[in-house]
């Protein structure tokens, strides 16, 4: 049929977009069905949802707890690598350091963007506020994060898999207040 309508003058036009059909389709960009990619509005609600969870996970006290807490909004070895920096940081509680918990995150903006393996991730800015006590008083934080998080569906549940930390600021640092708030 396509050599039919090549060959003859009326079907020089039906030919050229047939052809055109055929190339858009082949080099059209195949989505497979699982890859995982959200509207703007939703991928913001996910990702500060995620980010929400992930702090509140280190309100628990039990390492057993915290884990369970974190496998809830990560997955993969980055889970690993989160349970284990935080394992770290109780150690080092434990041994008479710091204590910080964080009381707020706010997730200041997020873009689409590609990765080097060519999958859709997400160029995140958002903050952490919250108190560092030690010592008997407490400091008031406020520390802005930028990263790339990519995000996948895990068992039907949306989970941060990878992250690449590009900057991390302490933006706000409140002078030390004591247990009745002396400074």
């Amino acid at each position: 049929l396509l050599w039919r309508a090549v060959s003859s003058r009326s079907g020089v036009r039906w030919s050229y977009a047939v052809l055109s059909i055929v190339i858009a389709v082949w080099f059209y960009p195949q989505r497979d069905m699982a890859v995982d990619v959200l509207a703007p509005e939703e991928a913001r609600r996910v990702v500060s949802g995620l980010l929400q969870n992930i702090y509140r996970a280190f309100d628990f006290r039990r390492e057993a707890d915290v884990y369970d807490k974190l496998a809830i909004s990560v997955s993969g070895d980055l889970l690993a690598d989160v349970y284990l920096q935080n394992r770290r940081s109780m150690e080092i509680e434990n041994q008479g350091g710091a204590r910080a918990r964080v009381e707020t995150v706010e997730l200041l903006s997020i873009a689409a963007v590609r990765i080097q393996s060519g999958e859709q991730a997400y160029r995140c800015v958002w903050t952490a506020s919250g108190s560092v006590g030690h010592w008997g008083h407490v400091h008031r934080r406020k520390n802005r994060y930028e990263a790339i998080l990519k995000v996948n569906l895990v068992a039907g549940a949306w989970k941060l898999t990878w992250m690449e930390l590009l900057d991390e600021l302490r933006v706000n640092t409140t002078r030390a207040v004591d247990a009745v708030g002396r400074e």
